[in-house]
């Protein structure tokens, strides 16, 4: 079951917790917020009312936006992925921002993202308001639960794998991106008629966890964060020229073993299959070497976006110039050059299997016997190809 189906469901929970929690902490406040995560809108007005306020609501979900302007017109909401740079490209700098149950959304480095985010885009002083499903609740209440670093994941009534931390990394995780911490707190379930039945059965049980913070002049441990940037910055472009040049030593190997087939197939020799099998290796090889180095490129770019708020704010998440349309032919594209090339290593792989079928039927030929011994060649070989990429895994 999907949330809009779901909502009905805790509507009793939204009006009677949630709606006057935000209404207590955030009414009168001045100047202009940010609700990350709206939803539906339902509470991105509210705050807008009672604190006669301009706010802005953004969220990922063009549906729920939608039907957010249709029933609140009067509010403005943007679309974005609130963890990928979405929020400084509406362009305001903001004196409070909100968040109900969107980070739980949210993976460890997406928070970060969207903290560090927020950092850069608000006043010094501006409140910061968060309320997340507690942690107590979802070991009580939800299944397939899975335990994190951070705290633990588990699957709601209404579908979807959602995170569940514990107070502590939220406050660590607010202080890391410079907010100073004001109040945190459980907020339990009160006796209230309005409520669903399953909440009023757990009377007095944690349900959400809140956190209160004002965003600080500046991001603590700067100058260790500098260097630790400098450092990732450095095994990125590392990993970038390693890929290249790893490419370019397979693909030697791999052009040698090809002309060295097609010379053994031209003169008849016998010898191709030998070439074949060869070259499988080696764009197995290449396949699974572009990938790890894939990875380890990957996972010095998402260091330096962590790191990159403490040096030269948030640069690695620029998304112009736009994707051009499907028939702007000559136009630049965002295009990953690296998966190019893996795709280029993935079709060496399929052309190499190709050719020891043909190396095999032509034994087949000559003899059976020859058949088999080469047909058992090349199982064997394939049986080694897997084991490479099976053994071949990185312990980090």
């Amino acid at each position: 079951m999907d949330w809009d189906a779901y909502k009905a469901k805790v509507e009793g929970s939204r009006r009677v917790i949630v709606f006057p929690f935000f209404v207590e902490q955030l009414k009168g406040v001045n100047g202009v917020g940010v609700d990350v995560g709206c939803g539906h809108g339902d509470l991105t007005h509210l705050v807008a009312q009672v604190s006669g306020s301009s706010v802005v609501g953004i969220d990922s979900d063009e549906e729920r936006l939608a039907l957010a302007r249709i029933n609140h017109p009067d509010t403005h909401f943007v679309r974005g992925e609130v963890d990928k740079n979405s929020i400084p490209t509406i362009g305001l700098t903001f004196d409070f921002a909100f968040s109900s149950c969107c980070f739980c959304h949210l993976n460890d480095d997406g928070i970060y993202n969207t903290l560090f985010d927020l950092h850069n885009c608000m006043n010094v002083g501006a409140r910061m308001v968060i309320l997340v499903p507690s942690i107590h609740w979802a070991k009580e209440m939800y299944a397939e639960i899975r335990f994190e670093t951070s705290g633990l994941s588990a699957i709601p009534r209404f579908g979807g794998r959602q995170y569940f931390r514990t107070n502590d990394w939220y406050r660590a995780a607010l202080t890391r991106c410079g907010f100073n911490i004001i109040e945190s707190k459980e907020i339990q379930i009160p006796e209230d008629d309005r409520l669903e039945d399953r909440y009023r059965h757990k009377v007095g049980s944690n349900l959400f966890s809140a956190f209160i913070a004002e965003r600080v002049e500046l991001l603590p441990d700067s100058e260790s964060m500098k260097k630790a940037f400098e450092v990732a910055h450095d095994n990125r472009k590392l990993e970038i020229n390693l890929f290249w040049q790893r490419s370019l030593f397979f693909w030697g190997f791999v052009s040698a073993a090809l002309i060295a087939y097609g010379a053994a197939y031209s003169a008849k020799s016998g010898l191709e299959f030998v070439f074949a099998l060869f070259g499988l290796v080696c764009g197995v090889v290449w396949s699974s070497g572009n990938r790890g180095s894939k990875y380890w490129q990957e996972y010095w770019e998402g260091k330096v976006n962590l790191l990159q708020h403490y040096v030269t704010g948030n640069i690695f998440y620029d998304r112009s110039p736009k994707e051009p349309g499907f028939f702007d032919f000559f136009e630049p594209r965002r295009t990953s050059v690296s998966k190019l090339t893996m795709a280029l290593s993935d079709y060496a792989v399929l052309l190499w299997l190709s050719l020891c079928v043909i190396s095999t039927y032509r034994a087949a030929e000559r003899s059976m016997a020859l058949s088999l011994a080469v047909g058992s060649a090349v199982i064997a070989t394939q049986v080694y190809c897997l084991w490479i990429i099976r053994k071949s895994k990185s312990e980090d």
